[in-house]
């Protein structure tokens, strides 16, 4: 890439920054998106908060921004340096495990300030092999630190994720899967005579199978990781270049290659993210009826009479709060 700021992928969000630096020097946003300390002129965004209206001047930052840009823009370099805030929280127990670590942060957190720094993150979420132990992996696929210059540390891998969020789409569908076979189990009789599966036991589970539904889809969302998002396509694992980090990367083991990946990606990303899937969801929901309907349902086929009796009784009511003489 020889220009990255003519670059038709980039050039939008690099137009936005360069925006917002020329507006901290203008007279009509410079009071807005700058504040001055030790005789100099430093960033809104990147300002520690020392008091509530520190708070107070993010947002009404963030507002000019947008007004001037006319839109909503996200990953302008500041949005990862509360992080850095965080950790200085935490100096002292990072200087149990090294005394340099406060310092760093420190440090860190005041060239951010100080310099207006483009201060970003990145991750990458391969997931690596589970049936291999960590130091079987190839390293790549594992955070680790390989060196350290005057500049500070590098590093390469990835983070790995966990079983909860699974865990959590696995209890949806065996909650539904529940509701649904309690309600065959318990089946009644239609007036027509025909049996129906318990109108109750049916209707809670429409409830919980729609109301969980968008939560459900982000959570498989989540285990794709950022790459449901940012999986190039198929030409780029196979161009010069880009191909061979890409198939590295990609590549689980000899069962789940590179191209595997992108394929299952690709299908994730046309089941949660695309304009199909919005359709179908929007769709979906209008075919089961408006979400107040499915309470209705419930609240009128659940058969009342024994909670209210056992209730009556325990609390040694008059039989005439049922309606009985």
């Amino acid at each position: 890439m020889r220009d990255v700021t003519a670059h038709p992928t980039l050039k939008p969000i690099i137009d936005v920054r360069a925006r917002m630096y020329d507006m901290a020097f203008e007279a009509a946003h410079r009071d807005t998106l700058t504040y001055v300390e030790d005789n100099r002129r430093k960033s809104v965004f990147n300002r520690p908060p020392t008091e509530q209206k520190d708070w107070a001047d993010k947002p009404a930052a963030v507002y000019a921004v947008l007004k001037e840009i006319g839109g909503v823009v996200t990953r302008v370099g500041d949005e990862t340096v509360g992080e850095m805030w965080s950790l200085q929280d935490g100096r002292d127990a990072l200087a149990e495990t090294d005394g340099r670590f406060a310092g760093n942060i420190d440090r860190h957190v005041a060239a951010v300030r100080d310099g207006d720094l483009f201060h970003v993150s990145a991750n990458t979420d391969p997931k690596g092999d589970r049936s291999l132990a960590p130091q079987d992996q190839d390293p790549d696929m594992l955070v680790h630190v390989t060196r350290e210059t005057d500049a500070g540390i590098v590093i390469r891998g990835a983070k790995q994720a966990v079983r909860q969020k699974l865990a959590g789409l696995v209890c949806y569908r065996e909650g539904i899967n529940a509701h649904l076979t309690a309600s065959i189990a318990m089946a009644e009789r239609s007036p027509a005579g025909l049996p129906m599966p318990q109108q109750s036991m049916l209707f809670g589970g429409r409830v919980f199978a729609c109301s969980q539904l968008p939560a459900m889809m982000h959570i498989a969302r989540e285990l794709c990781g950022g790459q449901i998002c940012v999986t190039p396509n198929a030409a780029s694992f196979e161009g010069e270049g880009s191909g061979g980090w890409l198939r590295k990367f990609y590549t689980l083991n000899q069962n789940w290659q590179a191209d595997g990946r992108r394929k299952i990606l690709a299908f994730a990303r046309d089941l949660l993210n695309s304009d199909y899937a919005g359709h179908r969801l929007a769709f979906a929901q209008f075919a089961q009826a408006p979400h107040f309907n499915h309470l209705a349902a419930v609240c009128n086929s659940l058969d009342f009479s024994g909670p209210l009796d056992f209730v009556r009784r325990a609390a040694d009511l008059s039989p005439r709060v049922a309606g009985a003489s």
